[in-house]
């Protein structure tokens, strides 16, 4: 499979990009792409540069474990749904919220997109002068409150600078894991885009054109206007960080158009030395990648020529219009939080309304749990008495088993006794005389020349010692018929006595039907008739779980002391293939859903469960 990733870099038209892709999903499926919405956050993928510093960490916790496996989980599945999709992947985040200093982190993301069963993954970023890049990012800084301003830093002292501005220490790290021909470098420059259009230069990456299927969206994340630099500098000073800000509904700054203004009066410029400064600063880096990337470019970025360079990085003037931005921006801050307090008050009324249900609700369900607790004791109470009266009748049946074994043992004994021994014996004897008579009776006509009656008189021996025979041989058939009859008969009572339940189990489909999975599914149908059904249902399983493992223990510890007893293979009986179908209806089926949940109650088990419950129901029933 597939996968294009896009890195960014930050400041390049990245949030528009991204909000177009979400936006247009299904026109990009129909085209054979899918931007993936298994772990979308704000229309881009940053919990994958999270999941790439998670896995990174040697020694992880629980939490952090469990984070990756459901990252992975989550992809996974959205993968199976789209085996014949390219995927497509987009965040900044893979270069600035990742230790690029280190080729680790490009390494650990190629490792877990192999393992996602992406072959060839494609490497797509932008380059974008670093002088402009700084002032942009300096507004995004005072919207997101980051506190990392580079208007005021210069490259070299600026902690983002080896992996947000050194294009070169960026690409080379990405280029060292994927390789150069996996590497799509453009430049963030409305002259260098196709047709001067940053979706179509974006989409052209990915060997697709803009047509009207897609859905273009405004442009996204305007960089602040001066005014807006002055007065989102102000407003941070006053709270400690940017998740304080937000919690009083300021958040609405970041993205409000009254700070957005194209007036070039109004453009953030800081001191030409400082912005002379970052144009200069990586100017041997960006000629490495005009080389590598593109050799056609007499410079990478066009030269600066600062000569009318206007530093614009204080208001000096309050204009009237600028008052107007100002109190425009308050207006729409008070019916935001009016909105919000409104939305509240509705919310805590209808929170009241359900809680009062459930209250009552509640009452009504611990009187009924009462009730129900109180029959259950009486059930208990039955079933103990039921249980000592079969205990009773176990004895009685060990002790008719001791009286056929006795009688048993004295039937074989009769079968090998000595008087029977001893007439096998002597017909043997009589039939090896008869024999040698005949050869001597035979002998001496000869001799004698005439005939003798001694061979009559020895067909009439040999008469009587057949029917003497016969009759010993009818004697030893009734014997070990006998005997077989008390074998069956002994191993019956054994069943009964022990494991009365396998007494039944005449056919592949009683043993099925004896199956746990079987057993529950039917106590959850039967029991999901009515509410104190649904009550009783958890004691119920409870016990039909308890007592069917206590019956597999007992029969365990039965064939260990006789192998005798154990039950032949399914395959045996004549109703086999028949009987397998038992275990495709709803009934088996819902009893392995339930026991699924139950092993993975912590994952949310039992929510999940209630929808195969559904989902059977729709596709078996």
């Amino acid at each position: 499979m597939t996968a294009y990733v896009h890195i960014g870099t930050p400041k390049t038209g990245t949030t528009t990009i991204q909000t177009f892709m979400a936006k247009n999903n299904e026109a990009l499926k129909q085209k054979g792409f899918l931007y993936s919405t298994s772990i979308i956050a704000g229309w881009q993928h940053w919990r994958l540069s999270s999941w790439v510093n998670t896995e990174l960490v040697e020694k992880k916790n629980e939490q952090q474990q469990k984070f990756c496996q459901e990252i992975k989980d989550l992809i996974k599945q959205e993968i199976k749904a789209n085996q014949d999709k390219t995927f497509v992947f987009s965040t900044e985040s893979l270069t600035w919220d990742v230790n690029l200093n280190i080729s680790a982190p490009v390494f650990m993301l190629q490792k877990l997109l192999k393992e996602l069963g992406f072959d060839e993954v494609k490497i797509i970023l932008y380059c974008r002068n670093q002088a402009d890049l700084m002032v942009s990012a300096d507004s995004e800084n005072i919207k997101m409150y980051h506190g990392l301003c580079a208007a005021k830093d210069l490259p070299s002292h600026h902690i983002k600078t080896p992996i947000m501005f050194d294009f070169q220490n960026i690409i080379q790290k990405y280029m060292e894991v994927f390789g150069r021909d996996n590497l799509i470098v453009k430049l963030f420059d409305k002259n260098e885009f196709l047709e001067g259009d940053l979706i179509k230069d974006f989409l052209q990456n990915l060997g697709l054109k803009l047509d009207n299927s897609f859905v273009i969206p405004p442009s996204q994340n305007e960089t602040l206007d001066l005014i807006g630099f002055e007065l989102g500098e102000r407003l941070n000073t006053h709270f400690k960080n940017r998740a304080e800000r937000n919690l009083y509904g300021l958040e609405m700054f970041r993205c409000s158009p009254h700070f957005q203004s194209k007036d070039k009066e109004l453009k953030f410029m800081p001191k030409k030395d400082h912005y002379k400064a970052w144009n200069d600063y990586f100017e041997e880096s960006n000629e490495w990648v005009r080389k590598e990337f593109f050799p056609h470019k007499e410079r990478l970025f066009p030269k600066k020529d600062l000569s009318n360079y206007k530093e614009n990085y204080e208001l000096k003037e309050m204009k009237p219009e600028y008052w107007d931005r100002i109190a425009a921006f308050i207006v729409d801050f008070a019916k935001n939080r009016k909105k919000i307090i409104d939305d509240k008050d509705k919310l805590i009324t209808t929170l009241t309304q359900q809680k009062q249900q459930l209250e009552q609700t509640n009452t009504d369900l611990q009187s009924q749990l009462s009730s129900k607790s109180q029959q259950l004791t009486q059930v208990k109470s039955q079933l103990t008495s039921k249980s000592q009266e079969l205990e009773s009748l176990k004895s009685q049946y060990d002790s008719k088993i001791k009286e056929l074994q006795v009688n048993l043992k004295i039937t074989q004994d009769s079968l090998s006794s000595l008087p029977i021994k001893k007439q096998t014996l002597e017909i043997k004897n009589l039939e090896s005389d008869l024999k040698i008579k005949e050869l001597k009776a035979k002998q001496i006509e000869k001799e004698l020349g005439y005939s003798y009656n001694v061979l009559e008189e020895l067909d009439l021996k040999k008469q009587e010692l057949i029917s003497v025979k016969q009759q010993l041989d009818s004697t030893k058939k009734q014997l070990e018929s006998k005997n077989t009859g008390l074998k069956s008969n002994l191993n019956y009572l054994i069943f009964k006595g022990n494991l009365s339940y396998l007494s039944t189990m005449t056919s592949a489909k009683d043993r099925i039907h004896n199956h746990l999975s079987y057993k529950l599914g039917k106590a959850m149908i039967e029991n999901s008739k009515s509410i104190l059904g649904y009550i009783r249902m958890p004691y119920v399983l409870s016990y039909i779980k308890e007592q069917h493992n206590k019956e597999q223990k007992q029969y365990q510890e039965q064939i260990k002391k006789n192998p005798n007893l154990k039950l032949p293979k399914l395959e045996s009986y004549k109703d086999y293939k028949e009987a397998l179908k038992e275990k495709e209806c709803f009934t088996y089926k819902l009893g392995e859903a339930l026991m699924k949940a139950d092993k993975t109650w912590y994952k949310g088990g039992y929510v999940k469960l209630w929808f195969e419950a559904k989902r059977l129901e729709r596709e078996i029933m």
